[in-house]
This record gives C-alpha cells, sequence and structure tokens, in this order.
C-alpha cells in the first residue's frame, strides 16, 4: 500500500476504519450542504450580505461551544456524537421544507446552520480520536483517518455536481444530506470505541470542568498553546477572507442559475486536489521537515495567490487563491494541527482544544466578517483584501516557525516532574519526544538525567521503544 495506507496495523483496523467512515459520511453530507447553501444564497442575495452570515456563525458557534462546557465540560464520547449526529439529520430536513417556501430568512438560517454543524461535529470528531490514539499512533494514522474526510468531500462534491445539472435543485441537496448523516450515526460510529484517554500526557494539568476560566488559563500560562491558538486564529482571519473574495468573485462572473454547478464542481476538484495532497505527501512532508515548517505551507502560497488578486486578477486569481485553500487546509494543514493538540493530556485537550478549535476559528470569522464590513462599501473590496490576506499570511508563517521550540520544552517539563513523580502512564515517544529525552541525558543536573533514565527504562519495560 502507498502513502498513508501502509502505516495500519492489524490491531488497529477496526478503530481506524470506524473513524475513517464517520469522518468520510459527514464530510460528504457537508459538502452536500454547503454546495446548496452557496448557490441558493448567492441566487438571490448580494455577495456582500456574506459578512453578517460570517458573523452569525461565529457567534453561534461559540454559544454552542459555551452551552458545551456548561453541560458537559466539552468533553464527548461516541454516543454524543451520535446524537449530534441525528439531531443534525432532523435539522437538515426541517431546512429542506422551510427553504421550499421561498423566504429570505431560511437562507440565512441554511447559511449559518452549515458553518456551525461543521465547528461543532468536526471538532468532536477530533476530540474523541484524541482519546482514542497516542502520539506515536496519531502521527503514523491521523494521516489516513484524515484521508477519510478528503473523500468524502470528494463524493459529496460530486455527487452534488451530477445531482444539480439535470436532476435536481440545489435545495433537495439538503435532504440528501440530512439521510447521510443519519446513516454515519447509525453505521461507522456505532463501530467507535467509546474512548479511553489513551493519549500521551506530556506536563498538564487538570483543568477545572465547569468554567471557561480554567482552559484559558492554561492558554495564558503556556507559550505553547498559546502559539497553537495564534496559528489556529490568523489561519482562520485569512482563510474567511479567501472564501469571501473567491464567492464574491464568482458571484460577480457566473450566472445565478449555473452558480449551484459551478460551485459543486469547484469544490469536487479541489477535494480531489486535497485527497492527492493527503495520499502522497503529508506523511513525506510531516516526516522530513517537521510540523512547525509544515504549517507555514499553506500561507506561503497565499501570498503569490493574494498578490495576483491584489493586481486584478479577476476570477482566476480568485480561483487560485480558493485552490490553495481548498488543497491543503483540510488535508496538510488540519492534519498538522490535530497532531499538535495529542501530546497534550487527556484533560487538558478535551477543553482547551475544543476552546482553541472554536474560539479560535470563529472568532478569526467573527474578525475578518469585520474587516469585509469595513471595506465592502470602498472601489475594488476584493484588492483590498487581498493586501490583508498576504500580512496576515506572513505573520501566520512567523508564528508557525516558533512552536518545535516550545514543543520540546513541554516534553522537557514532563522529563523534570519525573524527578518528582517515579511512576505515571508513559506516553509512547516520537521523534522529536526522543531527541529531547537524549538531551536531557547529557544535562548537568541530576535530577533531570535519573528522570530521562527512569523514562527510558519504563519505556523499555512496556516494550513501547526498541532495546537499545
Amino acid at each position: 500500500m502507498v502513502g498513508p495506507f501502509r502505516d495500519i496495523r492489524s490491531p488497529e483496523q477496526r478503530d481506524v476504519f470506524a473513524a475513517f467512515g464517520t469522518l468520510f459520511g459527514v464530510m460528504a453530507a457537508h459538502a452536500l450542504l454547503e454546495t446548496a447553501r452557496d448557490a441558493l444564497f448567492l441566487a438571490r442575495l448580494p455577495a456582500a450580505r456574506l459578512a453578517w452570515v460570517y458573523l452569525a456563525i461565529a457567534g453561534a458557534a461559540i454559544l454552542a461551544f459555551a452551552v458545551s462546557q456548561r453541560a458537559g465540560g466539552g468533553r464527548t464520547g461516541r454516543t454524543g456524537l451520535q446524537g449530534w449526529l441525528v439531531g443534525a439529520a432532523l435539522v437538515n430536513g426541517g431546512l429542506w421544507f422551510l427553504v421550499a417556501r421561498g423566504d429570505t430568512a431560511s437562507l440565512y438560517a441554511l447559511y449559518v446552520w452549515t458553518g456551525v454543524l461543521a465547528t461543532v461535529l468536526v471538532v468532536r470528531i477530533w476530540m474523541l480520536l484524541g482519546d482514542l490514539f497516542t502520539v506515536t499512533q496519531a502521527k503514523r494514522l491521523f494521516t489516513f483517518i484524515g484521508t477519510g474526510g478528503v473523500m468524502g468531500a470528494i463524493a459529496g462534491a460530486g455527487a452534488a455536481s451530477l445531482l444539480t445539472r439535470e436532476l435536481l435543485d440545489p435545495r433537495d441537496l439538503v435532504l440528501i444530506s440530512a439521510a447521510l448523516l443519519a446513516l454515519t450515526a447509525l453505521g461507522p460510529v456505532f463501530a467507535l470505541p467509546r474512548g479511553s484517554g489513551a493519549s500521551a500526557t506530556a506536563g498538564a494539568a487538570p483543568v477545572e470542568a465547569d468554567s471557561l476560566l480554567g482552559p484559558l488559563d492554561v492558554l495564558r500560562t503556556r507559550p505553547y498553546l498559546r502559539r497553537v491558538a495564534a496559528v489556529v486564529l490568523l489561519s482562520s482571519v485569512a482563510l474567511t477572507l479567501v472564501d469571501f473574495v473567491f464567492k464574491s468573485a464568482a458571484a460577480g462572473h457566473v450566472p445565478p442559475q449555473e452558480l449551484g454547478t459551478f460551485f459543486a464542481t469547484t469544490y469536487f476538484l479541489l477535494n480531489l486536489l486535497s485527497f492527492l495532497v493527503q495520499l502522497f505527501l503529508v506523511n513525506v512532508l510531516l516526516a522530513r521537515f517537521g510540523v512547525n515548517r509544515v504549517l507555514g505551507l499553506l500561507p506561503g502560497l497565499l501570498l503569490p495567490a493574494a498578490a495576483w488578486v491584489a493586481a486584478g486578477g479577476g476570477l482566476g486569481a480568485a480561483l487560485l487563491l480558493k485552490g490553495f485553500d481548498g488543497s491543503f487546509r483540510h488535508s496538510l494543514h488540519r492534519t498538522a494541527l490535530e497532531v499538535l493538540y495529542v501530546p497534550l493530556s487527556p484533560e487538558v485537550r478535551g477543553r482547551v482544544k475544543g476552546l482553541i478549535d472554536v474560539l479560535g476559528q470563529r472568532g478569526g470569522q467573527a474578525l475578518a466578517s469585520l474587516l469585509i464590513l469595513a471595506v465592502v462599501a470602498l472601489p475594488g473590496p476584493e484588492r483590498i483584501l487581498a493586501v490583508v490576506i498576504g500580512l496576515l499570511a506572513l505573520l501566520w508563517t512567523l508564528v508557525a516557525r516558533t512552536i518545535r521550540t516550545y514543543y520540546l520544552d513541554l516534553f522537557r517539563e514532563s522529563l523534570s516532574d519525573l524527578a518528582l513523580e517515579t511512576r505515571i502512564d508513559f506516553p509512547e515517544l516520537d521523534l522529536s519526544s526522543l531527541e529531547s529525552l537524549i538531551e536531557a541525558l547529557n544535562s548537568p543536573h541530576d535530577r533531570e538525567v535519573l528522570a530521562a533514565l527512569d523514562l527510558l527504562r519504563e519505556e523499555k519495560r512496556v516494550n513501547l521503544i526498541p532495546a537499545l
């Protein structure tokens, strides 16, 4: 087997393929829903209204996250995920009925719901998977599991492209999406384990489960997590602006009756490119260049495309800008981000990851919406926003370059803690962690050397690393 497929081992197959199928079903349903909402909204309303729905999506997603935190501490399991999927299927069915009435409010509701649904479901899936796999497993398996989401998006967009050409109205894709979410809840999600918190602990402290103050305090005191949050926020602002520039250009150049097929075909091709990136490039780039350099690839590609838009490249330049976004955001960029979370303890990851993902992504979307509203009345707003995208991409790249140092510091902290706690649940060690361990063996401080030896002996005892 090639790419990520060759890394799957027999004992893990059931869990991995269940996770693969879950992401496939969710992303296929989302691709159908996304095509329907874009075509229906832009066929009847001006592109400038997108800024308001971006803002509404951000507010609704943050509110949903806050309610989730109060209700259950932000944690999720298989049963909770099934409940969300069944509930989402019912909401989609209701929206299919409401959109048929033709009122503007239903179009806003459909657009906002699609954005909130993507945030909630994807975050909950990856939180569950983070509890199921260790650091080493995640680096080996998340690429394959992420491929399931990409393939689902390809299948959903491809089906939408075919169905909207002659057979169905874009509205009917909403009903098909509802059926697919229900099937996913009853199929691959049911095969997932309930979660055992297998992931590694890396010098993390538990956080309180009844308020947002715990995870906010962790973010404030940990430079590593602050930089992860900064990457999420900067990428969210930049990519929201990319989305607006692309859809604004499409609305200005594509006839309204052809928007459904245009969006479906474009998304199909972009998802196909994303799949190829996931299949052939993600593992190679992560292994060769490290997570921090990989995180700087997407913003590096956005820079020249944004410059072309700013120079007046029109729909072609906007397509290139969206092409880089669509090809790398949900493949290389997403996989790299998920790997960054795995070394955290289950307690911290369950709370802080949700905070960073929802507040970072949707907070960034809100900031982008305010930027759009500030410039949309000016001449050439797409060109102005392209310049902003370029500046954000530069800052995004600079922050990503600093992450590796703080990851190693996070692991060194766990080594120091071992000097006081002689028995802990030892994580599997990835290459960066092993490098840090070897460095600790040469430390001038006796306690760090003894802690490293203790960790090495324990890892050898449970056969998590080969004998030296």
